[in-house]
């Protein structure tokens, strides 16, 4: 039998246990500082990060808004019937990771392009299940993110900005949106013979505000498109992505077909690469282009990869 001597000593072995964990805690966000403030030195600061998370029964659209301290969750559900880009046809969104791995494409590349085409959000950075653990969990499982997230594409200065923003705000400034409780999904029968959704309708004015670009909204940005494609279809999807993002289309020119990918023109060195990244284009910078001026010229490569 266990004296009383001994459950004496429970509370104060419970106590010290806790206080070496909140010390742990602190010595982990203290070293993720220090290693963000150094690493920081002469980069641009971004004012927001969408970051796609591929989590275990929904995908996520998690906007990271350092401007407002907020968090805003979009859930889709994974049954949700998406045309796949590089023209790999009609999948529930559910099995384009794994679609981009077994085509060598890459899993979390697939998935953001096909979210790109079908909701027009302008996103690029991709996190695997592991990235659940931004809007979910301790303030541990946020600080622990940087170090296990391998899967990826967000560099390190990244990955340690979202977990020390996380930590600090996913438990009182985070909103989630549910996009299947929306206009813009409705219920249909899945080729599978399973419930399922598909898109219907325009983008909730909501969800614009959430994915948009603050620095393309503040420039008041046009962008000329040169279309060597071969097609006019694709044109409709590029401007309703350009739309969402806060640019405006502006000409349209239909020339004759091209092998070329895509490049992108410019003259303000952020608003360069910040849509470089949503379409994988070549940079050049325009010293000719206005500020708030762009040229995107895609060829037949774009067209087969979009």
């Amino acid at each position: 039998m266990k004296s009383a001597q001994y459950f004496k000593r429970r509370p104060y072995r419970s106590f010290k246990i806790f206080s070496l964990v909140k010390l742990f805690l602190v010595f982990l966000l203290l070293v993720l500082v220090f290693i963000l403030f150094f690493l920081k030195k002469n980069r641009r600061a971004e004012d927001k990060i969408l970051l796609v998370v591929q989590g275990k029964d929904v995908v996520r659209i998690v906007d990271f808004d350092f401007t407002s301290s907020e968090i805003v969750v979009v859930d889709i559900p994974d049954s949700l019937e998406v045309e796949a880009s590089h023209n790999l046809g009609n999948w529930e969104l559910s099995s384009i990771w794994n679609l981009g791995e077994n085509e060598k494409i890459g899993g979390g590349k697939l998935l953001v392009e096909t979210l790109r085409n079908n909701l027009f959000a302008p996103v690029y950075y991709f996190s695997s299940e592991k990235g659940e653990s931004l809007v979910e969990g301790s303030v541990f499982s946020s600080l622990a993110f940087p170090f296990l997230e391998s899967k990826s594409n967000l560099g390190l200065i990244n990955k340690i900005k979202l977990a020390i923003f996380s930590a600090r705000f996913k438990d009182s400034k985070l909103t989630k949106i549910d996009l299947s409780s929306t206009s813009f999904l409705e219920k249909t029968r899945l080729k599978s013979g399973k419930d399922g959704y598909r898109v219907k309708g325009e983008l909730p004015q909501e969800l614009i505000w959430v994915f948009a670009h603050p620095l393309f909204l503040e420039n008041n940005v046009f962008v000329s498109l040169i279309n060597e494609t071969g097609s006019s279809l694709i044109v409709g999807k590029i401007s309703r992505i350009l739309e969402t993002m806060g640019a405006k289309l502006g000409s349209v020119y239909n020339q004759n077909e091209s092998s070329e990918d895509c490049e992108i023109a410019a003259l303000n060195q952020d608003l360069l690469s910040d849509l470089s990244l949503v379409f994988s284009c070549r940079e050049v910078k325009d010293e000719k282009l206005e500020r708030n001026e762009i040229v995107l010229k895609i060829g037949k490569k774009f067209k087969e990869r979009f």
